[in-house]
């Protein structure tokens, strides 16, 4: 029996994190007790799932092509993560409004785990091609 490549354990812990995203958006829009189907379609729920697949599809793609531009294309992404989180800092230390600072304390750690999942799904990526 043949063993499964390293490659097909990855993509299922794609798969699964983008399921366990998905599981989560449902389960709060219940516990939001509104109609499921009409308002699964908002913006915030796309945008969610849209991160989820980015931050662990994309670094795997990028991981096995074999282009010679894919440590400048990670460089780009990382540059993009950082300076969203410079921004953040930024703005929660020179915004006068009265919520802020609540988009900086609640983005920031997103962020940052954001881009600890997508090096990790890189890291892995990588590894597989070896």
């Amino acid at each position: 029996m043949n063993k499964p490549s390293k490659t097909f354990y990855i993509w299922l812990a794609v798969v699964l994190l983008n399921i366990v995203t998905a599981t989560f958006i449902v389960s709060n829009q219940i516990q939001r007790s509104g109609p499921l189907l009409s308002n699964l379609f908002q913006s915030e729920y796309f945008i969610a799932l849209g991160a989820s697949i980015f931050v662990s599809a994309v670094p795997v793609i990028i991981a096995r092509s074999n282009s010679n531009l894919k440590n400048h294309i990670l460089r780009g992404l990382a540059v993009l993560f950082l300076l969203s989180i410079l921004y953040l800092i930024y703005n929660f230390f020179t915004c006068t409004g009265e919520y802020c600072q609540v988009g900086g304390i609640i983005l920031i750690p997103i962020f940052m785990l954001m881009a600890g999942v997508f090096y990790i799904f890189y890291i892995a990526g990588v590894r597989s091609k070896k």
